[in-house]
């Protein structure tokens, strides 16, 4: 439990494109913001407007063997 949420709180970021995407992201992590207590997703407003929201939101993950963040296509089912 987080600051008493059994699930983590979520923040969505609606960027313009997904080079907005990248630059929001570069902004959170050159400014140390701490994101372990919530959840961040992204998304554009292209992506919105696709027939189903279910792939509609990403995540950044850390991948240790290429010391890299990557972009992963999260799949939460949305709107029942």
């Amino acid at each position: 439990m987080i600051h008493g949420y059994q699930i983590p709180p979520q923040l969505v970021f609606v960027c313009e494109d997904d080079k907005h995407t990248v630059e929001v992201y570069k902004l959170i992590i050159e400014n140390n913001i701490d994101t372990d207590k919530f959840k961040i997703y992204y998304t554009t407003d292209l992506r919105q407007n696709t027939t189903s929201l279910n792939k509609s939101l990403l995540e950044f993950n850390y991948d240790k063997e290429t010391g890299k963040f990557k972009v992963n296509n999260v799949d939460i089912k949305l709107l029942g």
